[in-house]
């Protein structure tokens, strides 16, 4: 009799742990089947008995690139494929918008004569100094000019016309010219002497291609007319 229900006992153990067995293996082969078909179970999920969780796995390349977008994080901060698009840029710069600028501080474009560009005559005959002097000379006394090429870029040409500092006891006059193109006269300067004071003007430089600056045929220095602090703005 004891014989008998102990045999018994270790039988229906037995069945039970072929069942267990049976149960984890149909779920083993439900696994293996769906990753056939290209679908996986997600992971850190339990699976009870054959019941089994899972999502499709992505089937093309831009899935997968659409995942990855949306993954990327920086300093644990997540990135939005929104967040992604690219960001507006500034229009560029038009060429109506140009920073003021020093004649002095340009190339010229051509001149007839010795270009005297922030000499030893950035000083006037008041004793004022200025940041910037320019005048033209030649030692034939023939007429002078300097042209510079504004490509039409500025709309006003502020500058000081005055006397160097060591021309306060010439005798000669001076003056000069400023063209712009077809060699239409914009300004003309004071005749200016030894005793002449400095005079600020600005005149309207809108459209002008080349910009000349032109001393006439006089003897003695043109420094006794000397341009001072030129700019162009716009």
């Amino acid at each position: 009799m004891d014989n008998h229900e102990n045999s018994s006992g270790i039988s229906i153990f037995g069945k039970i742990i072929v069942g267990v067995f049976a149960v984890i293996g149909a779920a083993a082969s439900v696994v293996q089947i769906l990753e056939w078909f290209g679908i996986s179970p997600k992971k850190d999920e339990e699976i009870s008995g054959t019941a089994i969780i899972y999502q499709t796995a992505p089937t093309s390349e831009t899935s997968l690139k659409k995942i990855e977008s949306a993954e990327l994080s920086d300093d644990s901060q997540t990135i939005s494929e929104a967040e992604l698009t690219e960001a507006p840029t500034e229009p560029p710069t038009t060429e109506a918008e140009h920073l003021s600028v020093y004649i002095n501080d340009l190339d010229y474009l051509s001149s007839e004569g010795a270009v005297y560009n922030d000499g030893s005559d950035i000083k006037d005959n008041t004793g004022t100094q200025h940041r910037h002097s320019l005048y033209v000379d030649s030692m034939t006394f023939k007429a002078c000019y300097v042209e510079y090429h504004l490509e039409e870029k500025y709309t006003d040409f502020t500058f000081t016309c005055g006397v160097s500092y060591y021309q306060r006891s010439a005798s000669d006059t001076k003056y000069f010219e400023i063209m712009g193109d077809d060699g239409n006269i914009l300004y003309t300067s004071p005749v200016m002497s030894a005793g002449s004071l400095p005079e600020e003007f600005t005149i309207n430089v809108t459209g002008v291609n080349v910009l000349r600056i032109q001393y006439p045929k006089t003897y003695g220095s043109n420094s006794i007319a000397t341009l001072y602090d030129g700019l162009l703005t716009s």
